[in-house]
């Protein structure tokens, strides 16, 4: 099964509106882990209850959340493209479609295998 990216102690990406920064806009790393650790929980309850939906996701894989706020996603994006990028791993994001559905697809750019 694929890895959760880790998200407490990265850095922040910055979010920047016109030439100031946004602080309004900035998820703090703790607020990040606390959403994201809630859509782990139940992104591994479906892939428990459907482990074929996982099948073309590479073992060394990492899964950024792509679903919340648009905080959360900026977030989450800035993430898993420092991991490809630092890393050299695939990166994948889960969006939860439903209560019980989930779309993983390839973070663009981020496919290595």
């Amino acid at each position: 099964m694929p890895n959760i990216a880790t998200l407490t102690n990265q850095p922040m990406p910055t979010v920047k509106t016109g030439s100031k920064r946004n602080t309004k806009s900035r998820l703090t790393s703790d607020e990040a882990a606390e959403k994201n650790l809630a859509l782990a929980a139940e992104f591994y309850d479906f892939v428990i209850a459907n482990p074929e939906a996982v099948k073309g996701v590479p073992k060394k894989a990492k899964i950024v959340f792509m679903n919340g706020s648009k905080r959360l996603n900026d977030y989450n994006r800035g993430l898993g493209r420092r991991i490809c990028k630092e890393e050299k791993k695939p990166v994948f994001t889960a969006k939860r479609l439903g209560r019980s559905k989930w779309d993983i697809a390839p973070l663009a750019g981020c496919t290595r295998s």
